[in-house]
């Protein structure tokens, strides 16, 4: 499929709110359930019509009236908890969200599992709601990417990254800000790649040329210490990494040799020799990457292709690969797009057997193109007849689409210089 197979509905420009799509949506939508429940005619033919959703996390959350990804039951298919999101363990997490259970949740005022308004779409199932690998596969990548980067940070060795990734081709820069603290902390900030330069770091970054097995032994970072070293510490079993380094804070004794490097992040001399974990292991990091790729790229694949990955062996695959993610990396970095790779796409590759020309890929592309005739094809002033953008943008789509369907070729104008008198 390619964008020119994506047919705009409506168009708006303004905020991604609840309030907005229920405003400028609500008509469209009751127009795709009357055409689901009716179906359509063509050349005397009825055609019946059953409809998919497949968005980015946000989209879904405000279209379904679910929380968001960072509330405590945070998946937009299941029951899963925060406090279960790190267990792959479990079996299974089958779709148990449903219009009915929402219905009566909301309307009997207690948001349960997430459920905070009515749902937009009920007449599309939370069955009927494929994960979007576009999304799935920026938003993991951007979260290998981003620890290979505070890693790199912690080790010193930013340079090393800089080359790296000149090396692969890919625009990449380092800058500091001012913290919103009273001491004026400088703060790290760094440049987030598109999804085409993920795709190609994941895929060709090495990263034994950026980072060393052997950790800084004489002073690191407590941020950068994982859950299970903080555990060592003697803390709690219990608690997210952020609560553990705040105690190990709170617990430094007066033997124990602090610092601060540049206004950068408290740092302490830390023994590892106590620690079953000595190592950042950077081979079984760049398998995480490897595996991680692959996956993505069978998503992409036809059935029946060399890439290509039935449900069975994706759910295989993919369950390892975030068993090893959790114990290389940390806790808190099991974000839900890997709970949703792990036990929902496996799940609809069993329905659907092929989920990329059903993601949003050609949509985003769409997105884009219109992006390019706002700065590019429109008046944005609205010109004499003082048309909106969005209509402007519109209508050059049905002239192309008009053009295209009946074979037409535009002509130029001919331009002709304008004459003054007197010159």
């Amino acid at each position: 499929m390619c964008p020119e197979d994506e047919f705009t509905l409506f168009f708006y420009i303004g905020d991604e709110n609840r309030c907005s799509i229920e405003e400028f949506a609500s008509a469209t939508f009751k127009d795709i359930e009357q055409i689901q429940s009716n179906g359509i005619e063509i050349d005397g033919r009825k055609i019946s019509v059953k409809w998919i959703m497949t968005c980015d996390w946000k989209a879904l959350a405000l279209l379904r009236g679910i929380s968001g990804a960072q509330c405590e039951y945070f998946c937009m298919w299941c029951h899963c908890s925060k406090k279960q999101i790190c267990d792959f363990s479990i079996p299974s997490w089958s779709i148990q969200r449903s219009k009915e259970e929402q219905k009566t949740l909301v309307d009997s005022g207690k948001k349960t599992f997430g459920y905070k308004d009515k749902d937009l779409c009920p007449f599309i199932p939370y069955s009927g709601m494929p994960i979007d690998d576009l999304h799935l596969r920026i938003r993991i990548s951007l979260k290998v990417f981003n620890q290979l980067v505070t890693w790199s940070i912690d080790q010193k060795s930013e340079e090393n990254l800089k080359r790296e990734l000149k090396r692969v081709c890919v625009s990449f820069r380092m800058w500091e800000e001012k913290g919103d603290d009273k001491l004026n902390t400088k703060v790290r900030k760094w440049s987030q790649p598109t999804g085409d330069d993920l795709r190609k770091i994941i895929k060709d970054v090495q990263i034994h040329n950026i980072l060393d097995n052997q950790k800084d032994r004489h002073y690191v970072s407590i941020e950068s210490l994982s859950v299970n070293q903080l555990n060592n510490r003697h803390l709690s079993k219990k608690g997210k990494k952020p609560d553990l380094v705040a105690r190990l804070k709170d617990a430094i004794g007066n033997n124990t040799k602090l610092k601060r490097n540049a206004g950068s992040r408290l740092q302490v001399s830390y023994d590892y020799s106590e620690d079953e974990e000595q190592d950042l292991d950077v081979e079984a990091l760049q398998d995480i990457w490897s595996q991680f790729h692959d996956l993505m790229e069978s998503l992409r694949a036809l059935p029946g292709t060399e890439n290509y990955k039935d449900a069975d062996t994706f759910a295989k695959e993919a369950k390892e690969w975030a068993t090893e993610f959790r114990k290389q990396t940390f806790d808190e970095d099991v974000i839900p797009y890997i709970h949703a790779m792990v036990y929902h796409v496996p799940q609809f590759l069993q329905k659907f057997k092929y989920l990329h020309d059903i993601g949003v890929a050609q949509v985003e592309r769409k997105n884009f193109d219109h992006r390019q005739a706002y700065f590019g094809s429109t008046n944005r002033n609205g010109s004499k007849r003082k048309k909106h953008v969005s209509k402007q943008i519109l209508e050059r789509e049905n002239r192309m689409l008009w053009s295209s369907l009946y074979g037409t070729v535009r002509v130029k104008r001919k331009y002709v210089k304008s004459t003054t008198e007197g010159k």
